[in-house]
Order: C-alpha cells, then structure tokens, then sequence
C-alpha cells in the first residue's frame, strides 16, 4: 500500500473554525511533518471526500481529527471514517 504524497500517511484534521484548524495543522507539521503528510479540510463532507481520495489512490490515512462528528443525514462521521480507512486512528477535538 502506498502512502499520501511525498511517501508518507496522512493525518487529516477536519475543523469548521479557520484559526483552531491552522493552529492544530501547524502544531502537527512542527512536531510530525517529516514523516506524515498534514491534510486540512475546513467541513465533514470535504474530509470524507479527502479520505476517499486517499484510498483510492492506495494511500493510508493514519489519523482523523474532528471537532464534530456528524454529518449530513445523520450518519456519524468516525463510523464513515472506520469504513474507507479502518486502520486510522479517530480522534474528537473538544
């Protein structure tokens, strides 16, 4: 299995307020950019989407990070994420 761009898996933080989002990306990109990729999405929907693009190009989504759970239609977010990336690691910013 290949891994996200540049050879490494992805952390992917899905957090709707600009400056909480940057500041978690930032935070990780110091202390984990050397051997993962550092996605940001600002919605569910988008994060979903990102995920799918990850796994269908073989890649491996190693964390999610979200500061809501839920999606559209009521279905929650991390069951989707265990779906398209079972193997990464979900965790609920609060």
């Amino acid at each position: 299995m290949i891994s996200a761009t540049h050879g490494r898996p992805a952390l992917v933080v899905v957090d709707d307020d600009a400056a909480s989002n940057a500041r978690i990306c930032a935070q990780l990109e110091r202390r984990y950019g050397n051997d993962y990729e550092i996605l940001s999405e600002r919605h569910n929907s988008a994060g979903l989407e990102t995920l799918d693009r990850l796994r269908n190009a073989g890649a491996l989504g190693a964390l999610v990070l979200c500061n809501r759970a839920e999606t559209t239609g009521g279905d929650d977010f991390f069951r989707r994420v265990r779906v398209v990336h079972p193997e990464a690691k979900r965790v609920l910013l609060v």
